[in-house]
Order: structure tokens, then sequence, then C-alpha cells
């Protein structure tokens, strides 16, 4: 009973990134797994594929996916496990900086501005993972040792409306 009810919750991580990803775009900044045809093909060969691989036969053994439905939650699976990896690491980042708080506020603007806006794309997951993490943690690091005065940031703002 505990195993379906876990091969449940895995299918429904794996449901709601679909939709996620079938509906905008990559939530980070510069990479998205190649859809499966209704969606198209994931990268069978990385280690984040293998994984979600084996999730998926899981989930189908447990009943809880349909096997022609594989391939679209292999996809599901490897793009969450590639969301978290990449949160996680971006959080651990901000707890050693002690910009906690600036990380989420991050987060909590950027993912959805990036999700619905577009952009830059690489071919590999661990080429974003690094250009993404890199970019956190140089918005980390501007935010804790710049110091930005009210009038620069107000300028900046109108500046960038029109």
């Amino acid at each position: 009973m505990k195993r379906k009810m876990f091969a449940n919750a895995l299918s429904s991580v794996a449901a709601v990134m679909l939709t996620s990803a079938a509906n905008s775009r990559c939530a980070f900044i510069y990479h998205q797994p190649k859809q499966p045809e209704g969606l198209e093909e994931i990268p069978k060969d990385s280690k984040m594929g293998k994984v979600a691989k084996i999730l998926a036969n899981y989930v189908i053994q447990k009943g809880t996916v349909k096997e022609d439905e594989r391939e679209i939650y292999e996809y599901g699976f490897t793009v969450a496990m590639e969301t978290v990896l990449c949160i996680i690491v971006c959080f651990v980042a901000s707890l050693v900086l002690h910009t906690v708080f600036e990380g989420i506020l991050f987060f909590v603007i950027f993912i959805p501005l990036r999700s619905y806006s577009g952009g830059l794309h690489l071919n590999n997951y661990w080429s974003c993972f690094s250009l993404s993490c890199l970019t956190f943690l140089s918005i980390m690091l501007l935010g804790k040792y710049l110091d930005f005065s009210i009038y620069i940031l107000l300028t900046v703002f109108f500046l960038s409306g029109n």
C-alpha cells in the first residue's frame, strides 16, 4: 500500500513537471531537455536519463502509469531532477553566503519571469547547470557586496520600462 502511494506521488511529480514544461519555458537560465514526441526525445545516455528511466519503470510496475506513457514520464522525471538539483545547489550557496532571503526572492521573481519569457538554451544540462549556478552566485555576490543607492535603483527601474 505504501509503495503504491509512493508511486502515485512520483507520477504526480512527473505530471506536474510535464505540464509546466509543455506550457512554458525552462524555469532556469539556459537549458531545457528535448521534449519527447507528443511533448520529443530525451537524451537516454545521461545520468539523469538513466535515473528517470528507473523511476518510470517503477511507476509503470506499480500500475500508476501506462507503458505507452513511458517516454513522457521519463522526460518529466528528468526535468524534476534537474530542477531540484539546481535549486539545492543555489540554496546551499545562499546559506554559505548568508543571502537566503535574497536567494528566495531571486527565485520567486526569476522563475516565473524566465518560464514565460524564453531566452537562451544550451545543448546539455551540465552547461546549463554551471551557467545557471554561476549567474545565481554572481547576483548574490553583487547584492551582498555592492551598495546600490535608492536613486540608482529607481533610475534603472524607470529606464528599463521604456
